[in-house]
């Protein structure tokens, strides 16, 4: 499993806040006094020092002359990170020792300057200023506001170090490992990421051996909601165990497939068992099937819309009447998900694309629906834009498998307006006529019928 370790520092960080333009003060360096020589690893509480022991523990730090000058924005601002020191008990009465120069203005040149300034701050109720502890992975920042050649006048300011972050530590061979593969008889390189395989109506199996500090469970997962039960883990040929202190665990994967029948490609996540659930520290492989064209699905408009455009699954063919935002709606069913690629010979067509759609009667009512048993993720709706545009034997577009370009269902558009050709009488008129758009001489006697016949 993952591990989040929050390591803390075990020093002390210092910044000056100093403007020489304002102060007159120009910092060359700066050190300690009364520092600590040395700091535990663990936290713990600091001891106070008896004489001997702030003899032999209390040291000066070292300094080289101008290193402050180095440092960013030194003296125009705040400097961050001028001094690290080892934790400080307020018995310890610390101080930092600042050297530079002083602009006196009343003078011509600049004066070198050394001010011993304790590590004191005034209590929170206010009263006298008192040394203080400086405890580790916490800044100060000194600010200083007034500087006169013999003295100087600044206060602390005690802030979390929140700068820089965690550790991430993963336990080693936290992941599984694969070190052997073997696919359909192959031996197959054990980088491989998606394993491709074959339908033919003959079992097959895939032999994976993979390592890990504990034992290696496989588990089959998709996003989509296509059925994953072709591939099967064979349990009772399940192995695992222990060889030079590492797990090693082999199993075996069977499945049959029926050439050009739709499969969905299925995640194989390989997970140890003393990772728990931590997904970061699984290995993940896809099983790829071969891809398969798409199949459609079409439920027939409402014609209380007054859209009667049609699908002819036999054809591949799609009929669409010229009248304004006229539209179609087709469903498409592919496990690896499809792509409609309409080709700029039909700019009058526009199409959209959803998750959902009409779903049309399993019943056969009506006879114009067309519906499949595999499951129907994409829908794409083409809408007409102009009613003036007209269709030929090229009026063509394509529905892809995004498994296989080489997959796909090819669709020819038809184009028909839906205006009245004709209009006729047929059967028995009774005597009944028609012309200019009138039926004339219906006759009056009872159970008399006049059929007409409509032509668009």
């Amino acid at each position: 499993a993952t591990v989040n370790i929050e390591l803390k520092r075990r020093v002390s960080r210092f910044d000056i806040d100093n403007e020489s333009a304002k102060t007159g003060l120009i910092i060359e360096s700066v050190s300690l006094g009364n520092g600590r020589n040395q700091s535990t690893v663990m936290p713990g509480t600091l001891a106070e020092l008896d004489p001997a022991g702030r003899t032999a523990s209390l040291i000066q730090y070292p300094t080289a002359e101008g290193s402050y000058l180095m440092l960013p924005k030194a003296n125009q601002g705040v400097t961050e990170s001028a001094l690290y020191t080892y934790p400080l008990k307020d018995t310890d009465k610390a101080f930092l020792i600042i050297k530079g120069k002083y602009q006196n203005p009343m003078q011509k040149d600049p004066v070198p300057v050394e001010y011993h300034l304790d590590i004191q701050r005034v209590p929170d109720g206010g009263g006298a200023a008192t040394f203080m502890d400086v405890v580790a992975n916490t800044r100060y920042t000194l600010h200083i506001k007034e500087v006169m050649e013999a003295t100087i006048t600044a206060f602390f300011e005690i802030v979390d170090w929140t700068s820089g972050g965690g550790v991430i530590i993963k336990p080693d061979n936290a992941a599984p490992v694969v070190t052997a593969l073997n696919v359909e008889g192959t031996e197959t390189p054990v980088a491989t990421k998606e394993i491709s395989v074959t339908a033919d109506g003959t079992e097959k199996t895939i032999t994976l051996t993979a390592t890990a500090s504990g034992k290696v469970q496989p588990k089959f997962s998709t996003t989509t909601g296509w059925n994953i039960d072709w591939l099967t883990h064979d349990v009772a040929s399940y192995q695992s165990e222990v060889v030079d202190g590492v797990t090693t665990t082999t199993m075996t994967f069977k499945y049959t497939l029926t050439a050009d029948a739709p499969y969905v490609p299925v995640t194989l996540t390989l997970a140890n068992e003393s990772a728990s659930q931590d997904e970061s520290v699984y290995t993940k492989l896809t099983i790829v099937p071969p891809a398969t064209a798409p199949v459609l699905d079409f439920a027939t408009p409402d014609a209380a819309t007054g859209n009667f455009n049609l699908y002819d699954k036999a054809n591949n063919k799609l009929t669409i009447y010229k009248t304004s935002k006229s539209r179609i709606t087709l469903g498409a069913s592919c496990p690896f998900g499809t792509k409609l690629v309409l080709p700029n010979t039909l700019p009058w067509l526009e199409v959209s694309k959803a998750t959902t759609g009409p779903t049309p009667s399993t019943t056969g009512t009506p006879d114009t629906d067309v519906s499949v048993a595999t499951p129907v993720e994409e829908y794409y709706t083409l809408t007409l834009k102009d009613v003036t545009a007209s269709s030929d034997v090229n009026s063509k577009f394509e529905i892809i498998s995004l498994g296989d370009d080489t997959k796909k269902l090819e669709l020819t558009v038809e184009l028909l307006d839906p205006a009245i050709t004709t209009i006729e009488l047929t059967g028995t008129t009774g005597g009944a006529a028609y012309a200019d758009n009138k039926i004339t001489d219906v006759p009056r006697t009872a159970a008399t019928t006049v059929e007409v016949k409509v032509t668009s």
